[in-house]
């Protein structure tokens, strides 16, 4: 039902939708106490659907951002660690053609793995963390974190077309934040921060 809802959202853009179906992934008893994975893409999509590159246009990278961080495991499918645009005949011998490598794709997995493997409020199964979404100043915006213990990441997706500052209403994150990309640390306020037209930021706090 996860892929469902962000297959409709790459038709709808419908971040409210998106934002419940999220919810309903912590929400669902069957996986109370196991994990599970989630995918943007994958054997069946890729081949017949097209690549994620193409149902989810401008917005695939900060939904990549969302498979990492919003619940369990990210299923990644071949290439698609690499950013190759690339539709794969499964029933048939294909090669992928690496010379497509984007740097920017493959520094952006290796840095959410690893962010996957330190940080204990996005650990799976019955160890989880909680979800939380913050109530911010655009629709576009889809802004939450995992938290377990004293371990909180802290997600910011802009799913618009357009820069904003994600400004918070009512509560906001406090203290002093890790900009998990520019290791640089910074303390944010109900102001918030910019985010580019379909961007993405991970703050850490342990």
């Amino acid at each position: 039902s996860f892929a469902d809802a962000l297959a409709a959202f790459g038709s709808d853009k419908d971040v409210s939708a998106l934002r419940n179906a999220c919810l309903d992934l912590h929400r669902d008893p069957a996986y109370e106490d196991k994990g599970r994975m989630v995918y943007l893409t994958n054997h069946d999509l890729n081949a017949f659907n097209g690549t994620e590159f193409h149902r989810f246009s401008d917005n695939v990278l900060a939904l990549t951002v969302l498979v990492y961080t919003v619940f369990d495991l990210p299923l990644i499918y071949n290439g698609q660690e690499a950013g190759v645009d690339q539709s794969i005949n499964f029933s048939e011998d294909m090669v992928i053609d690496w010379t497509l490598t984007n740097k920017r794709w493959t520094t952006l997995h290796k840095k959410l793995t690893l962010l996957k493997r330190t940080h204990p409020a996005l650990e799976d199964g019955a160890e989880r963390g909680d979800i939380y979404f913050w109530s911010v100043s655009d629709p576009n915006l889809l802004v939450f974190s995992r938290r377990r213990g004293s371990s909180e990441v802290l997600v910011a997706l802009n799913l618009g077309d357009y820069a904003v500052q994600c400004r918070f209403k009512g509560t906001h994150p406090e203290g002093e934040w890790k900009d998990w990309f520019s290791n640089t640390w910074t303390e944010i306020r109900a102001g918030g921060f910019p985010l580019a037209e379909n961007g993405y930021a991970v703050f850490v706090k342990d």
